[in-house]
Formats: structure tokens, C-alpha cells, sequence
């Protein structure tokens, strides 16, 4: 292979990049074993990657290398960055401002998004007042609140709707303060036909050291104030005699198990169960019920405590096997999907938009290492009594 030096492989990490008859070979050599990383060819216009690894002396860990300058640079990806460069994989979507849907198919309609002020909620209350809904945010925060409005006002003005922004405090783990935020948005804007359900609780501790406390608080947002939410719509829809449509916001590792989040996992597996039985109990009465789970989308407003994962942002395109992490956008068109007439025969499922990562599986799995090395923790017992598993101030959102 041009470049190869002959002997021993060198000690230190290094990178050869090998361009013959449109072929691109990446070779990284450590210590005693050779990583041929990538082989990328261009094939009809399309560029595919194949990667495999040739052990030679050991099976330590590899150290994986990419250009940091030209065409195949691929700087990693952060809350600010997105998916925008990008060699092979599943293509980009449209640009912002693009919908899913016809203009004004949810003309006259009224949606409430919980924790619709930050995040994926946001993006979600946009994509709807794109359509000509009027947008209700629920949250417990002013600045949240006022956020969300702003960003639904802004759409509006540019896509020169007839929809309207509304802001309402509510806390969903109190179903009297669900119940007044409801009246307040139905006051304001009309009659509620659309509820998703997006506020969260989240943040990473090691099962062992979470505090009862710490496993209330998520529960309590995550499963039971979705349900709260949702019956407090169908109270409203079924008297009514009228149709509605509900989005529970999930996550994968709801079927999967998610060490490290074993309070929220925990909970939106029982958000996975609840909408799939809600489909079944309110389809008599119109309502649809579906499940929309979320794969890596950075954005600028996760918390504290999640962006604080040790090496989160650090190659994140790299681990999806699209080859990008996702925009927020591309959550809000499937929500705008799910609620619309198109989707009036999809009720019960949980749809996934995450370009496959769910799926991904090693033939060899990689070493293993324990969710308290993963998050930087010390050793169990070592720590201050007291200061791990509570809520931090900024790990709770909605």
C-alpha cells in the first residue's frame, strides 16, 4: 500500500489517506493493531462507506481518526452545529421553513404543546402554527413560556397565518393545574383538537445513587403527567362529541432499557403501554393516540445535566447509522403527520425518527464499561452523602 512504512507498525496514532481510481482508504495504526477504517467510494453519483477492523496482535480499543480539513473533513456535531457536513449516509431534509403539509391544514385548529417553549417542543409548536394553528404552551417556566410564544409568533407573521399564540403556566403533575391551563387555552384560542405531549424530566445518575425523590420527580412529569394531560383532552373531546388527536413524546430505550436514566426509561415505557391503550379505549370515540420518539437532535436548549454527559457532543454523526444526527424539524413534520387527516387511520403506533440508531447492533460487541465510569462517577460509597440522584436545578424541563 503507497505510504506503508516497512517493519514494525509505528507506535503513535497516524492517519493514511490513499486516493486510487476514486477510491478513499483511511488506515489508522496503534500500538500493535490496524484499523482499516473506511473504504468510500463514489458509485453513480453516490458516495458509499464501508468499515472493518484486521486485528493483528490485540483487540484494544481503537482510536478513531477523520480528517480534520478538505471534502471528507467532519467536524462533530454540537447543539449548534447540526448535520450539515457530512460524507455518506441518509440524505438532509429540507430546509427550514418547509412543511410537511399543504398550507393551512390546521387552519382553525387550536394545539397545546407541553414544554412547547424549549427544544423539540418548540420546534413542534412551530411546524404547527406554520400550518395556520393557534399554539397553546404549557410550562412551568415564564421564560419558557415567553420563548415558545415569540418563536410561534414569528412563524406566524412570516407565513402570514390566521393562528395565534397563547402562553399558560401549568405544572402536569397537578391535574388541577392541567385542568386551569386547559380552560385558559380554550378561552383564549377555542377548543382544543390537538395535545402533545412533550414536557419531560430527564437527567443521568446511576440507579444506586438516585434518591426516591429523584425517581418521583421524573415519574411523576413523564408518565404521570402525560396521562393527566390526556384524559383532562378527552374529558373535554368525548362530552363534545368531537374529534382529537394525541402525540406522546417517547424514547427508545423504552423497549430497549436505558442505564443511566432508569427513572425516565422507566417512564416512558409506561408512556410506550398508556398511549397504545388509550388508542384502543378512545378510537369509539374519535381519538387517536400515537407514540413519537425522538432520536439525536441536538439543540441549544438541553439542560445542564444532559449536555454534561461525558463526550456527548463528540462525533455524534458518526454514531447514527445515517450518518447525521437529526434537526428538530424533522421531529415536528412527523408530529404535524401524525395529528393531520392524512394519518386518520394510524392510531396505537409509536413512530421513530432516528435514522435507525435504535436498531444498530455490533457483531462483536465492544468492550463493556459500567454506567458509573460512562458518567465520570467515583466509586459507590466514595461520593457525599446526599449530593447525587436529586433533580438538578437545570436537569428537569417543562
Amino acid at each position: 500500500m503507497p505510504g506503508l512504512p516497512s517493519g514494525s507498525l509505528p507506535s503513535a496514532p497516524q492517519v493514511l489517506v490513499s486516493n486510487v481510481h476514486g477510491v478513499v482508504l483511511r488506515v489508522v495504526f496503534r500500538c500493535r493493531w490496524v484499523r482499516l477504517l473506511e473504504v468510500t467510494t463514489g458509485e453513480r453519483g453516490r458516495m458509499f462507506t464501508r468499515s472493518w477492523m484486521k486485528p493483528v496482535i490485540d483487540l484494544g480499543s481503537p482510536t478513531v481518526a477523520s480528517p480534520s480539513s478538505g471534502p471528507d473533513a467532519r467536524p462533530d456535531s454540537g447543539p449548534d452545529s447540526g448535520p450539515d457536513s457530512r460524507r455518506a449516509g441518509l440524505p438532509l431534509p429540507p430546509d427550514t421553513g418547509a412543511a410537511a403539509l399543504p398550507a393551512g391544514s390546521y387552519d382553525s385548529s387550536v394545539v397545546i404543546v407541553t414544554g412547547g417553549g424549549t427544544g423539540l417542543g418548540k420546534a413542534i409548536a412551530i411546524e404547527f402554527a406554520r400550518l395556520g394553528a393557534s399554539v397553546g404552551i404549557l410550562s412551568r417556566n415564564d421564560e419558557h413560556r415567553a420563548a415558545g410564544v415569540a418563536a410561534v409568533e414569528s412563524v406566524i407573521r412570516v407565513s402570514r397565518t390566521s393562528g395565534r399564540a397563547w402562553a399558560v403556566p401549568c405544572d402536569i403533575r397537578d391535574p388541577e393545574s392541567i385542568s386551569a391551563a386547559f380552560d385558559g387555552v380554550e378561552s383564549e384560542l377555542g377548543p382544543i383538537d390537538v395535545l402533545i405531549n412533550n414536557a419531560a424530566g430527564n437527567f443521568p445518575v446511576p440507579a444506586e445513587d438516585m434518591s426516591p425523590n429523584a425517581w418521583r420527580t421524573v415519574v411523576d412529569i413523564v408518565l404521570n403527567g402525560t396521562f393527566y394531560c390526556s384524559r383532562e383532552l378527552a374529558r373535554r373531546l368525548i362530552p363534545a362529541g368531537r374529534d382529537g388527536a394525541i402525540v406522546n413524546v417517547g424514547a427508545s430505550y423504552a423497549w430497549t432499557g436505558g442505564p443511566g436514566f432508569a427513572h425516565s426509561a422507566a417512564a416512558k415505557a409506561g408512556v410506550k403501554n398508556m398511549t397504545e391503550t388509550l388508542a384502543v379505549e378512545w378510537a369509539p370515540y374519535g381519538i387517536r393516540v400515537n407514540g413519537l420518539v425522538p432520536g439525536l437532535m441536538p439543540h441549544e436548549d438541553e439542560t445542564t445535566a444532559i449536555a454534561a454527559v461525558p463526550g456527548k457532543y463528540v462525533g455524534q454523526d458518526s454514531r447514527v447509522p445515517a450518518g447525521r444526527v437529526g434537526f428538530p424539524r424533522e421531529l415536528a413534520w412527523a408530529a404535524t403527520y401524525l395529528c393531520s387527516p392524512y394519518a386518520s387511520y394510524i392510531s396505537g403506533h409509536s413512530l421513530v425518527v432516528d435514522g435507525a440508531n435504535w436498531q444498530r447492533r455490533h457483531t462483536v460487541m465492544p468492550p463493556f464499561t459500567p454506567i458509573r465510569e460512562q458518567l465520570g462517577r467515583p466509586p459507590f460509597g466514595e461520593s457525599v452523602p446526599g449530593t447525587l440522584g436529586t433533580p438538578p436545578a437545570k436537569g428537569v424541563s417543562s
